[in-house]
């Protein structure tokens, strides 16, 4: 049977409690289209392999980084067919994808909306609009960003909608969104589970069309690569090699946004403890609940609460498209219980948990309306905006050249030769120089890669490339030092360095080399 959270005959809402949600709801999607059509130029790298992949795809039928090797470079199949389709359509534009990004976080407001209503029917108009706010706070850095999260988790909300509803459909959603990202097969395994105890016969009906689902990707994945587990996992987690703690202060930093946890460390501690006090007050009180919020918590909260404790134990290195996966059903999660056990401490939890990221998100309001520097990811996009003019220029000079760089999606979207990735996510023979060399190495080329592989053009910020700059091989090279950002963005910028980089270099072989890049700061042939 489905589950029934308010039995009767209650209307769901009057009309006149629907307008300020309906106002908020339009309020809201003015706002992302606003921010999202003004900002994604600032997409992150990543997001940039994904293009180039679909690109392929899309033009020559193989889903693959460089067409001559079939490597899953990317961490979702269902994502870049996705991208190869609007590819196909409407040409290999970043705009077209923010276009879609705009329409996933919508649907994802409604389905957020739904999901309250089923759970209280008469929930309020002002627990609506906050439910819509925890919504879009939580998931629009990461659609700013290009990335495929926000698919993944409005599949995930309509996933577990279908679950309360008893809907054998909601095993295909859940399904698709693991498929987008892989961390989601938790709320997979928490959806059988609730079966499971209702029904082996049900539970059986459900991992069925589960897998269902699951085989027609499976078939493509062997197809293509061989097997189903990207390659990106395997190479993550070797460069990435954190310990514990350095996760937990990531966790934080991404839940807080950079520029919120740079500025003000000092409310970390206090919001932390106050956070953890009232999450403590809200388990003690978990116990007497009825059956509602319990599935509600087994299917929303202990599934994000998992994921989050997953990447922290695991030493995961959290970037910002990781955290939707945690903290939109946290966040959900815990003021839907609000409404349901009309616990004071679970809505000042929620609260309390969706600040932050709210707050965030108003500062890319700012970035969007005024300056991008306020951007929470300003810096990380502008660089990737320099690499993919780089990348153009270099295609223009140096068609048929291999080039060799430790980031890989800005310029690889517009270099179109064959292009060498010293983070191993695109080259997996980098992996073994990261093992063989006994310091951290993250963010750099090996030596030994760049001797072994001897591209005709490496590319990297002067931080990453110190050590090639010290060997031998760098004499083989001449030397293009480039500012790191475009034009526009060092006008926008507090400052013109990234991390601990002050210029982008690009090393091309003596034999090849024509001039300096536009925008060169100084030429050098060793």
């Amino acid at each position: 049977m489905p589950i029934d959270f308010k039995p009767g005959d209650q209307k769901i809402n009057s009309a006149r409690r629907c307008v300020p949600y309906l106002t908020g709801l339009l309020a809201f999607s003015a706002l992302i289209c606003f921010i999202i059509l003004r900002l994604f130029h600032y997409a992150t790298d990543d997001a940039y392999i994904y293009f180039r992949v679909a690109e392929n795809f899309a033009a020559h039928g193989l889903p693959y980084y460089n067409i001559d090797r079939a490597l899953m470079s990317s961490s979702s199949t269902l994502w870049t067919i996705i991208l190869a389709a609007i590819f196909t359509l409407f040409g290999a534009e970043p705009g077209a994808v923010a276009v879609l990004e705009i329409l996933v976080v919508i649907g994802m407001c409604i389905a957020a909306d739904h999901l309250l209503l089923h759970l209280s029917p008469n929930a309020s108009s002002a627990m609506r609009l906050l439910n819509l706010a925890a919504t879009v706070s939580t998931v629009l850095l990461s659609a700013i960003q290009l990335m495929e999260t926000p698919l993944a988790v409005l599949f995930l909300l309509i996933g577990i909608l279908a679950v309360m509803k008893f809907k054998i459909t909601a095993y295909v959603w859940l399904t698709l969104a693991l498929l987008i990202r892989l961390e989601l097969v938790v709320f997979l395994i928490g959806g059988l589970a609730w079966e499971l105890r209702s029904s082996f016969k049900r539970f059986i009906l459900c991992a069925g069309t589960a897998c269902f689902a699951f085989v027609p990707f499976a078939i493509f994945n062997l197809y293509y690569f061989g097997g189903s587990l990207p390659h990106t996992v395997a190479a993550k987690a070797a460069i990435y090699d954190l310990s514990w703690h350095e996760s937990l202060m990531l966790l934080i930093s991404e839940h807080f946004g950079k520029k919120l946890f740079l500025n003000w460390p000092v409310l970390v501690l206090p919001y932390a403890v106050l956070l953890i006090l009232l999450f403590g007050r809200e388990l003690a009180a978990f116990r007497r609940d009825d059956p509602a919020s319990k599935v509600l918590a087994a299917l929303l909260l202990l599934p994000g609460l998992t994921i989050a404790a997953a990447y922290t134990i695991s030493g995961t290195f959290i970037f910002p498209w990781y955290v939707p996966l945690y903290t939109t059903p946290i966040a959900l999660a815990l003021l839907h219980l609000s409404t349901l056990t009309k616990r004071s401490f679970a809505f000042a939890a929620g609260v309390l948990f969706v600040l932050p990221p709210l707050l965030a998100r108003a500062g890319d309001l700012l970035g969007a309306a005024s300056s991008p520097s306020y951007f929470t990811d300003f810096e990380t996009g502008a660089k990737t905006r320099r690499y993919i003019e780089v990348g153009r220029e270099l295609n223009q000079l140096y068609p048929g050249a291999t080039l060799l760089a430790p980031e890989v999606g800005g310029l690889g979207y517009t270099f179109k030769g064959k292009v060498f990735d010293g983070a191993g996510l695109v080259t997996p023979e980098a992996l073994a120089f990261y093992k063989s060399e006994a310091r951290d190495m993250r963010g750099t080329i090996p030596v030994g890669l760049a001797t072994t592989l001897d591209p005709d053009i490496i590319v990297g910020l002067d931080g990453m490339l110190g050590d090639i700059l010290r060997s031998e091989q760098a004499r083989a090279y001449c030397i293009d030092e480039q500012q790191i950002f475009t034009s526009d963005d060092i006008n926008e910028s507090r400052d013109p360095k990234f991390q601990y980089s002050s210029s982008l270099l690009v090393l091309i072989r003596h034999s090849l080399f024509k001039q300096g890049l536009s925008q060169s700061i100084r030429s050098t042939c060793l």
